[in-house]
Formats: C-alpha cells, structure tokens, sequence
C-alpha cells in the first residue's frame, strides 16, 4: 500500500518537475500495486478504486501528452526530409505520425490532444510525397540520355496513373500526356 501511495506523490513531483517519462514508470508502478490490493484484499481498508481510476486517468493522460510530443517531432523530420528530397524517409516518419495520433485520437477523442484535422492534414501531406515521387520517376525517365518508346510509354503510364490519383492537384499535367502520345506516334 505504501509503494502505491510513494509511487503515486513521487510521480506527481516528477510530473510537476517535467520529467515525464519517470514518472510514467511510477504511475504504472503505483497502479498496478493499487489493482493488486483492490483485486486481492478486498476486505482491507486499503482498498480504493477511485484511486485506481484517478492513477489510471493520470497516466493516459501523460501518454499522451508524451506521444503528441513524439507526433510533432515526427512531423517536423518529416518537413525536413521531404524538403532535402528523401521521401522514403520522409513517408516512413508521417506514416509514423499518423499511427500515433491516430492512436490518441481513437483512445482519447474528449482530450485536447485529440486532432482529427490534424490526421486528414498529415495524411494529405503523406500524398503528397507520393504525387512528388512519381513526378520525379516521370521526369527521370524523361532526362535520360535518349529516351526510346518504351521509356515514353512508361511516362506516359505514369503521367495518367498521377493524373487519375492526383486529379485536382499540380501534379495533374493533360500537356504532358498530349507531348507524350504525340512522341510515341512519331
């Protein structure tokens, strides 16, 4: 019973100090040891289940703050890598960030930290990075050497695979599908 109370006012000096991550592991600690009394004395005076619930609240709460943080941080790499033109690593660390505040969203939709905006807006920028790869993948093909037709055939497919799946967008180019058929006719 002691271990659950420390637990529980250590954590909480630690969550006032900042030091979040500690203090996760006190709470745990101090919740589980809460369950274990409230499952297994339960006759004792000790017994609290309102404190097991406030604990448990505390914690999910402080999860989550910490995953927002990790969302952000997530987020700002990826502006990083999709500026320097690594989009793999770019979509890995949206896709990263969606997972999570997915998460929140799902486990704390009342929470402040709950963004459904914030999900469609890093979801849109995940496509994003798809339409810039495979305009990339078009204009390589086309920058080589001497292109042949099977080079402009593969543009073209490109081009009208980002025109169907990106249609109201940059990335939708009806000149360079025209230049390209017309190429392949000649």
């Amino acid at each position: 019973y002691s271990n659950a109370r420390v637990s529980a006012a250590r954590a909480m000096e630690l969550i006032e100090s900042g030091d979040h991550f500690t203090a996760i592991t006190l709470l745990r600690s101090a919740l589980e040891n809460q369950e274990w009394i409230n499952s297994q004395l339960p006759d004792s005076k000790l017994v609290d289940p309102s404190e097991a619930t406030r604990l448990l609240r505390l914690l999910e709460k402080l999860e989550a703050m910490d995953s927002s943080v990790e969302v952000g941080r997530l987020v700002e790499a990826a502006r990083s890598a999709f500026s320097d033109g690594d989009w793999d690593l770019a979509g890995e660390f949206y896709d990263r960030a969606i997972s999570i505040q997915d998460s929140i969203n799902l486990n704390m939709p009342d929470s402040s930290l709950a963004r459904w905006k914030f999900v469609q807006e890093l979801k849109n920028q995940r496509r994003k990075i798809e339409g810039e790869e495979l305009t990339q993948r078009i204009e390589s093909i086309l920058a080589a050497p001497s292109p042949d037709e099977s080079s402009y055939e593969r543009a073209l497919n490109l081009q009208l695979h980002v025109n169907e799946k990106f249609p109201n967008t940059h990335y939708y180019n009806l000149d360079r599908v025209s230049q390209l058929r017309e190429r392949l006719i000649t």
